[in-house]
């Protein structure tokens, strides 16, 4: 088939192929980062903590329950033994297992497709999340009360959600600019973290410096020595030796 046929007489060309097939593996990529492990007919309980799967919260059982404590519940059972019941949808969690019918829901309450559950399943979090709020804000999601058109993004730690404008971040992003975010809390907390972060500046500063150095060569048609690379280099080691000096007498 050439790549050059017409549309226009039937025929698809390799371009449109390519097209299509990308197309398909981008909605496979979606439907996986939707569903995970999850599927609409079988309770994922017996797959133990699961890396990653679709939950719901249902807040009509735990209104119901003795003690109104969260749980969260599979695809298949949102769909097979909560039907009609107020759920919250909460993406994706990871190393969760299924609680539909244990101990946290009311009386009487039992899993229609796995019925032998254990009362409690003791390695499962919980965040806010599970009661329909979101973010610092601790909020819904969608709010009927924020006219605030502002995606939600989620920390790759707690799993919460958050408004870009609530990561209390001065830096002003695009989705398509990062893999992974993470929430102040979790920075705080994983205090690690800063070693990273040291690491990609440094980097991002080398990668900077070099680009305009080189650039300073390119625009009068000069040719770049080994020798100039080396005394690139070294004047950059003296700057960090001159700002570690400044740290200790500081």
């Amino acid at each position: 088939m050439s790549e050059l046929e017409n549309e226009e007489d039937g025929c698809v060309t390799l371009t449109n192929l390519v097209e299509i097939v990308d197309e398909e593996e981008k909605l496979i990529e979606d439907a996986d980062a939707v569903l995970g492990a999850s599927d609409d007919k079988n309770c994922t309980y017996l797959m133990g903590y699961v890396g990653r799967q679709a939950l719901y919260s249902c807040l009509t059982c735990k209104d119901q329950s003795t003690d109104k404590l969260s749980a969260g519940i599979c695809l298949a059972c949102s769909l097979s033994c909560h039907v009609g019941h107020n759920l919250v949808e909460l993406y994706t969690k990871r190393q969760f297992r299924c609680d539909c019918g244990n101990s946290k829901f009311p009386v009487g309450f039992a899993c229609k497709l796995c019925p032998d559950k254990v009362a409690l399943n003791n390695d499962n979090k919980y965040n806010q999340n599970f009661s329909g709020l979101y973010c610092t804000c601790s909020r819904p999601y969608p709010d009927p009360e924020d006219s605030i058109d502002d995606e939600m993004v989620q920390c790759v730690i707690c799993e919460d959600w958050f408004h870009k404008r609530h990561l209390s971040s001065s830096l002003k992003f695009d989705s398509e600019e990062y893999e992974e975010v993470m929430c102040v809390r979790c920075v705080q907390h994983c205090s690690f973290v800063w070693s990273y972060v040291s690491i990609c500046k440094g980097y991002m500063d080398l990668k900077t410096g070099l680009s305009a150095y080189l650039k300073k060569f390119a625009d009068n048609g000069k040719v770049v020595r080994e020798e100039d690379i080396a005394e690139f280099f070294t004047d950059l080691q003296a700057k960090k030796r001159q700002k570690t000096d400044a740290k200790q007498f500081s």
